[in-house]
């Protein structure tokens, strides 16, 4: 079972593939705890060629999450009013498929980072490029 990740590293959100989503994240020396709380449910952003390009969630205003650095300093975020949507390739157009996918996990460090993971993704076509360094480890 595939689960995509989202973290912030060089002014972008990045994103991996990962097999299962773990207790707690490293990256950048720092851990990452699974936050106790639910973020939200995600919908997937989809290219014409129906390959998944990135990830909405539709967040509460007063989520710190959309005060992160990961919202608010990525070139490849977009808040739109309480839509968050995380771009991890770039399209001419896109659309939302509404999949309400459940079971989405926040992981924070002490310094108001975030890390995202989106379970069950194996049965979608990703249409965006892996990162190769600067790559999280889970435990």
């Amino acid at each position: 079972m595939s689960n995509i990740v989202l973290w912030f590293d060089a002014n972008e959100v990045k994103a991996a593939l990962v097999e299962e989503l773990p207790s707690i994240f490293f990256f950048q020396n720092r851990p990452f705890d699974l936050v106790n709380r639910y973020f939200a449910d995600f919908d997937f952003l989809r290219n014409t060629e129906k390959k998944v390009i990135g990830l909405a969630f539709i967040a509460d205003k007063d989520d710190e999450l959309l005060q992160s650095r990961m919202v608010k300093e990525s070139r490849n975020v977009k808040l739109d009013g309480n839509m968050l949507m995380f771009f991890l390739q770039e399209a001419v157009s896109f659309e939302i498929e509404c999949v309400q996918g459940i079971g989405t996990r926040l992981y924070g460090d002490n310094q108001q980072n975030f890390i995202l993971g989106i379970p069950d993704c194996d049965k979608n076509e990703i249409g965006f490029n892996l990162p190769t360094e600067n790559v999280l480890l889970g435990s």
